[in-house]
């Protein structure tokens, strides 16, 4: 049966409307009335059907466009706007480079670049307007124009593309930290779902799904020792939240504390090498710690024949 049934919601076809359409017809005008397809007739009734069937599918996307395992696209970010958990968009790819500048250079992003020597028009520029006070060779985070992740080992960006006086030279000591590209409907989709476990909850899991919510952070663990003893190296009473957000880091500290403070229990102290400010609902400064993974560099040795 076609329509909003109990079982869900089923669109009528093309062939079911002519047969509904032909059934009416002969109900009203003879039981014996034939609308044959191929005259005037039963062609009016073809292109009748196959406007309604239009409208039957985009019924169908509609009652669909509220179940998450089936919305796509805009469908899914309507259902994120109503939780309050919007599709991530696209990063750029991020680096710190040395560069020896003279007193009162400045590196301006968006007009100043730097270029890989190994992969001629990739270009970086800073994130941010950065002035030399004094001559110095100081770590500045650059970006690419592009969003999406672009591959910069270290040691490989040292050309100075835009010459500035008082730049005197350019290197990465550290491989770029990719970029991301939009977040995939899947990738959205289950990010939807882990949050789930923030309202209403104080246990490891919302916890866990409120950290995720943070801009930048793309995994994290919430560890906890609820015994009166050391374990683990975890306090009595105790959690520690260990999340990744890329190395240089993206994620702002006092955001991570904030969710981490708006969700854990009265009484329980939280751990970790690293801590940011979240305020209360009486505009108090509440310090949360937490702490970040460490990258280990891995290598391969490949033997090709």
């Amino acid at each position: 049966m076609a329509g909003l049934t109990l079982e869900g919601f089923t669109a009528k076809t093309q062939t079911e409307i002519v047969s509904d359409t032909v059934e009416n017809q002969q109900a009203v005008i003879s039981p014996t009335w034939d609308p044959d397809p191929d005259q005037p007739t039963g062609q009016i009734i073809g292109i009748n059907a196959r406007s309604q069937a239009f409208l039957w599918e985009l019924l169908e996307d509609v009652y669909h466009s509220l179940n998450r395992d089936s919305a796509e696209g805009e469908q899914l970010d309507n259902i994120g706007k109503i939780i309050g958990i919007p599709r991530r968009g696209a990063l750029p790819s991020e680096v710190f480079l040395d560069c020896e500048l003279l007193a009162g250079t400045t590196l301006i992003a968006g007009q100043t670049f730097a270029e890989s020597s190994t992969i001629p028009g990739q270009l970086w520029t800073p994130k941010e307007d950065f002035t030399a006070i004094s001559d110095t060779t100081a770590s500045v985070r650059f970006e690419t124009l592009e969003t999406g992740p672009t591959v910069a080992l270290s040691g490989t960006i040292t050309v100075i593309n835009t010459p500035v006086t008082g730049w005197e030279s350019v290197n990465n000591p550290l491989d770029a930290d990719l970029g991301t590209d939009v977040e995939t409907d899947p990738e959205y989709r289950q990010r939807q779902e882990d949050s789930l476990g923030v309202s209403g909850s104080t246990n490891v899991d919302a916890i866990r799904a409120a950290v995720l919510t943070v801009e930048g952070v793309s995994d994290c663990r919430v560890l906890e020792n609820t015994s009166s003893v050391i374990v683990d190296g975890l306090p009595p009473k105790s959690f520690k939240v260990v999340l990744s957000d890329g190395q240089p880091t993206i994620a702002d500290d006092d955001a991570v504390a904030q969710v981490i403070w708006e969700t854990r229990a009265a009484g329980i102290e939280s751990v970790g090498t690293q801590s940011g400010n979240a305020i209360d609902s009486t505009g108090q400064v509440r310090v949360e710690n937490f702490s970040r993974v460490t990258g280990v560099d891995i290598y391969l040795e490949v033997d090709l024949e």
